[in-house]
């Protein structure tokens, strides 16, 4: 199996399970990690009726979890430690925030944009040494969740940081 496939099954399944809509989420509405406006361009795309995101079957949210893994995280799949990282980044607080915090980690300017530059300099660093930047975005990654502020949510998403990075970064000696 492929990162993207074991990451999904063994921790993102397991941890993303559940329909909220807490008033204090900015996301609002979600299931399996799927936001309601996220559900709905993919039901879109698939010319499907749009219905409330706590409807959304385990199959579409694969396919939704695809779709974000094809936003940058698959270019970075040769360093598991980071792709990981960068993809539950882009469930967990979306795709532009997570190249922004990998151009943070990277020393980049933070444009939000995954495109050619961003990827051309991931891969530089992360083959001199794929460990210490995959922990550098981890450190970015928790400076943006207590940046928020957001006290309610705050410890679940250090929590889910700090466990995804273990399990990723355990994946470098692997390879």
């Amino acid at each position: 199996m492929s990162a993207f496939e074991d990451f999904v099954k063994d921790v993102l399944m397991r941890t993303e399970g559940g329909y909220s809509d807490d008033p204090d989420d900015r996301g609002g509405a979600t299931d399996f990690g799927v936001t309601q406006s996220t559900y709905d361009d993919y039901r879109d795309h698939h010319k499907l009726p749009r219905q409330p995101v706590k409807l959304i079957n385990e199959l579409e949210a694969w396919d939704v979890y695809k779709h974000f893994w094809s936003m940058g995280a698959n270019a970075l799949e040769e360093w598991p430690s980071m792709a990981i990282q960068y993809f539950d980044a882009c469930i967990n607080c979306g795709p532009g925030n997570a190249a922004r915090l990998l151009q943070q980690a990277l020393g980049l300017t933070d444009d939000g944009i995954f495109g050619p530059y961003t990827l051309r300099i991931a891969t530089t660093s992360l083959r001199r040494a794929e460990r210490w930047w995959s922990e550098n975005f981890a450190v970015k990654r928790i400076k943006y969740y207590v940046d928020l502020k957001n006290q309610k949510f705050e410890d679940g998403w250090l929590v889910r940081t700090v466990r995804v990075a273990a399990y990723a970064l355990a994946r470098v000696a692997t390879k």
